[in-house]
């Protein structure tokens, strides 16, 4: 594996080598990011949702309370 680090940074240069190298590090932490991303997203979503519907019951009870 390392012969064949030390090969390519014979034909392409050491900077591109060491931009390919952070790149493919990289990679695993973008998915990891994007995915938490995504469940923040949902989470988000889910608790506005709860928000409105207890809002939407306290002005039903309310409401409720004074027309009845």
């Amino acid at each position: 594996m390392m012969d064949q680090w030390i090969a390519m940074t014979k034909v392409v240069g050491f900077p591109i080598m060491v931009t390919l190298y952070l790149l493919y590090r990289i990679e695993g932490k973008l998915d990891e990011l994007n995915r938490s991303i995504q469940e923040l997203a949902t989470y988000s979503r889910d608790y506005q949702m709860i928000k409105y519907h207890k809002s939407s019951l306290t002005f039903k009870r309310v409401a409720k309370k004074f027309l009845y």
